[in-house]
């Protein structure tokens, strides 16, 4: 597996053997969502307002 965000830098010999995926940000509720259903399969208390802070922060990524 090779990942890059910087798909330019990458030679084309290289490119010519790779298949490309492009992957999109995850939506910032759908990451509360997730967090908060982790959160209470562990029977971690969080309020929804630090999962939607923490969801935030993370800016799409997983």
């Amino acid at each position: 597996i090779f990942a890059t965000t910087e798909i330019d830098a990458v030679p084309a010999t290289i490119l010519s053997r790779c298949q490309e995926f492009h992957f999109r940000r995850v939506p910032s509720q759908t990451l509360a969502a997730y967090l908060g259903s982790i959160c209470a399969a562990e029977s971690i208390a969080a309020s929804e307002t630090a999962l939607r802070l923490i969801a935030r922060a993370g800016e799409g990524s997983v």
